[in-house]
């Protein structure tokens, strides 16, 4: 059953008759306060996620499916306390052979392809040889490389859909990126590009081992005892333990990158920033978790002047969408197809950067290190994209 045969959940109101293929997010059996059962169906698919409720012998319609399947659910749009529910009248299982179940999972809005070739063409501009061979060794791993195009970033804070690990990322490195170029005239040699990029891009490249992408994200159990710090920086030793030579203290600087992104001990964070990209770094990966989440936010209670309280962010906010349908903050202000493209040109796919050389065994781009050390820079002018826009 293909997403054409259904109503997105998000375009479903009050009255509407529904009959469609849902993903079951979760099930509830639940005593109603006039000692009734019924059964809660969390429901999603692309558009979002929805609350469907079985007051009709829900007892037996709670054996009809599990969380985590498809299902075939019939009922009808209800409207309660100003928001809209679904009347769930049956249900039946569908064999998972017959859905795919990446068809009823949030996705990015940005095809995984074209973020793909983004990330790439970042890597083809990092100058130090061995941080862009460490960069594509992991993109280019048959097992790691895929799953981090469709990893999710978190199970439900930030960027919580296949592809959002991957956005995320690169998000953070176009940030990094006008930050570092910034301040390379402000303060000249404080931040080191590739470095920024390097962080970016590997910070969260655990995720992909401490979240499952089964329809809901759940956590691992090497996830839960490990962590995806631990798991990043394992993956980040045995890739370069492959490269013949791999300079050390650049290494512990990469791991530092990694390891302090949390900012703070209490945070989750091993070491707190010990160098002036990991701090920035921390920085960024707050700002843009923060900027999804409350652009999710808005898009979950479109046409309302205020969101409600908000835990993760602590606040509650005046919408910017006040108006919109539901519809409004993804498709009326859709965001720009290049938002990753650097504003004098096409993205940074294939062909965006001239061919890197192994001359150097820098430390990076952006800041010189001491004459005769391992870090030592060569003398080549900055490659790739430079003026990389993310909006």
């Amino acid at each position: 059953m293909s997403e054409r045969d259904r109503i997105p959940l998000a375009a479903i109101k009050d009255r509407d008759e529904v009959r469609g293929a849902y993903l079951v997010r979760g099930k509830t059996l639940r005593m109603a306060k006039n000692g009734r059962a019924y059964l809660s169906l969390q429901l999603g698919d692309k558009s979002g996620g929805l609350e469907g409720r079985v007051w009709d012998n829900a007892e037996h319609w709670d054996g009809a499916c599990e969380a985590g399947e498809i299902a075939l659910i019939t009922g009808r749009g209800t409207s309660f306390q100003g928001q809209v529910q679904l009347h769930v009248t049956a249900i039946e299982r569908l064999p998972a052979e017959a859905v795919a179940l990446e068809d009823f999972m949030p996705t990015s809005e940005t095809p995984l392809a074209e973020m793909e070739s983004a990330v790439r063409g970042l890597v083809a501009s990092v100058e130090n040889r061995w941080v862009r061979r460490l960069l594509e060794s992991v993109l280019d791993d048959p097992e790691l490389g895929p799953r981090f195009r469709v990893a999710t970033a978190a199970k439900s804070v930030h960027h919580a859909y296949l592809g959002g690990l991957m956005e995320h990322s690169l998000s953070m490195a176009l940030v990094c990126l006008r930050l570092q170029a910034h301040y390379e005239k402000l303060y000249p040699g404080l931040l080191d590009r590739d470095l920024l990029i390097a962080g970016a891009l590997l910070h969260d490249l655990g995720k992909v081992f401490e979240i499952g992408t089964d329809a809901n994200f759940d956590y691992t159990s090497e996830g839960r005892l490990l962590g995806h710090i631990i798991q990043g920086v394992g993956v980040i030793d045995e890739k370069a333990r492959a490269i013949e030579g791999f300079p050390p203290t650049l290494l512990a600087k990469v791991k530092h990158m990694v390891v302090a992104h949390h900012g703070k001990l209490e945070f989750g964070s091993p070491r707190p920033p010990h160098l002036a990209e990991a701090l920035l770094l921390h920085f960024v990966d707050m700002i843009d978790a923060r900027m999804n989440g409350i652009r999710a936010l808005f898009k979950a209670q479109a046409g309302k002047e205020w969101t409600g309280f908000d835990r993760i962010l602590e606040s509650m906010f005046l919408s910017p969408f006040e108006g919109d349908e539901a519809a409004g903050v993804t498709s009326e202000r859709s965001r720009d197809p290049d938002w990753y493209a650097p504003a004098d040109g096409p993205g940074p796919g294939a062909g965006a950067a001239p061919a890197p050389t192994d001359k150097d065994d820098c430390a990076g781009s952006g800041r010189r290190a001491s004459p005769g050390t391992e870090d030592e820079p060569d003398d080549e002018g900055p490659r790739g994209p430079e003026n990389l826009s993310l909006f």
